[in-house]
């Protein structure tokens, strides 16, 4: 039932996507949904779209139904019902994953410098910000030093490049002077390369990116990191401590390579720790240092920052009209 339909929607998709994993997706999530359905296509209403939408946000996490709306909305293309039954996708919920500590992340990264590949495997995540399946893919010809840019072929975002940091260039020079493996001829274009004594020794690293998640979690162990760390847990962390570092979203953004800002702040996972740190930063200063007229700024910008009421506002300027008065009187006799 449906197979002739499921056909031409493959075909689609081919001609539409050229990521084997974008069009795949989009089938496997549209066959579930013509599964659920449980009828011919023929039959379709717009009463069952919504009844499938209701059941998928009672079963399944909020950001998977997003790819699963997704999919049948392009499908609905060759039915030629989008533009009338297209369903609206809700945004990104912010993730509650917790990430590393600066600490964490620190000692995640001191814990990589004893091997050029474990090196660089965790800037290409905390510099780079590349997914695991990117850095499987990186090509020695797309590193271009001299403009600082390293290009990435046919990503999740389709073709795009990241600015290569100056540790993240010295990781590379050092790999590939120090630690690369001959590769075979298929691979030698490709940067990473797995070594001799591996079952594929000479062959570029799997897409699947099982090597890459295997380095993450040895360097978070010889960290002492007490808690689960992979690939996807230290991209988060490293965008996380740019918003601390208050680096500009769009910034970050550029960074991560994401197309909407709204995917960025999802990221922004600033916890109550960074919150407290930064009220005793604020109230840690020692103001007895400070002029009268640095003590009156300080006091204002508590003001506009909600910390103090105004009445708490009015209190202090008096206090320091006060001292003003009495150092004038005290020059006055001296």
């Amino acid at each position: 039932m449906n197979e002739k339909i499921l056909e031409e929607y493959l075909d689609y998709l081919r001609q539409e996507y050229r990521k084997k994993g974008t069009i795949y997706g989009y089938y496997g999530r549209t066959k579930l949904f013509l599964r659920w359905l449980d009828k011919p296509i023929e039959g379709l209403t717009k009463k069952d779209l919504q009844k499938w939408r209701a059941y998928i946000n009672q079963n399944y996490a909020q950001n998977g139904n997003i790819a699963r709306v997704v999919a049948v909305n392009v499908f609905l293309k060759i039915l030629g019902k989008h533009d009338c039954w297209k369903l609206p996708v809700l945004p990104p919920k912010k993730t509650n994953k917790t990430p590393l500590s600066n600490k964490q992340l620190d000692k995640f990264l001191e814990a990589s410098e004893d091997d050029c590949l474990h090196h660089l495997i965790a800037l290409l995540e905390i510099d780079g910000l590349l997914r695991p399946s990117e850095i499987t893919e990186i090509k020695i010809d797309n590193i271009d030093f001299a403009t600082q840019r390293m290009y990435l072929d046919d990503t999740k975002t389709g073709d795009n490049y990241i600015i290569i940091s100056p540790r993240l260039q010295q990781a590379i020079e050092d790999y590939l002077k120090f630690k690369r493996p001959m590769p075979l001829e298929e691979y030698k274009e490709y940067l990473l390369i797995i070594s001799p004594g591996r079952k594929l020794a000479g062959h570029k690293f799997s897409r699947k990116a099982g090597i890459v998640r295997d380095i993450t979690k040895k360097i978070a162990i010889n960290a002492n990191i007490q808690r689960k760390v992979t690939p996807y847990v230290i991209k988060p962390s490293s965008i996380t401590r740019k918003f601390e570092e208050r680096v500009n979203p769009k910034v970050i953004q550029r960074m991560a390579r994401h197309r909407n800002i709204k995917t960025t702040l999802i990221y922004d996972l600033t916890d109550e720790n960074s919150v407290r740190e930064y009220f005793q930063q604020q109230y840690t200063i020692n103001i007895s240092n400070l002029s009268n007229r640095d003590k009156a700024k300080l006091w204002f910008d508590r003001l506009l920052s909600g910390e103090i009421y105004f009445e708490s506002f009015k209190q202090g300027v008096d206090l320091l009209q006060h001292d003003q008065k009495r150092e004038t009187h005290d020059f006055a006799y001296m």
